[in-house]
């Protein structure tokens, strides 16, 4: 799981091209990351962002919310995809 991510990078990041072109997007401005050490830490924020708006939500609550309201697209393929997901 979370073998590569895509985050929003940083502006000293993203105007030094030349140097960190490799893990830049196509359009500049989203760096892309890989593993686990990158997919927990972004679902550990959604959680946390999540229950101080649902602060009396389960853990089924949180789980089924995540996975219903979760988009796809022509990259995520057939779904449930347990390797590709996009959230709003």
């Amino acid at each position: 799981a979370g073998e590569v991510s895509l985050c929003t990078a940083p502006m000293w990041f993203v105007n030094n091209p030349a140097v960190y072109c490799i893990g830049l997007d196509t359009a500049g401005y989203h760096s892309r990351n890989g593993g686990t050490s990158i997919a927990a830490p972004v679902i550990a924020g959604i959680a946390a962002l999540y229950l101080e708006h649902c602060g009396t939500a389960s853990y089924q609550d949180f789980f089924n919310d995540l996975t219903s309201t979760a988009y796809t697209d022509n990259f995520t393929g057939t779904v449930p995809n347990n390797g590709y997901g996009k959230i709003k």
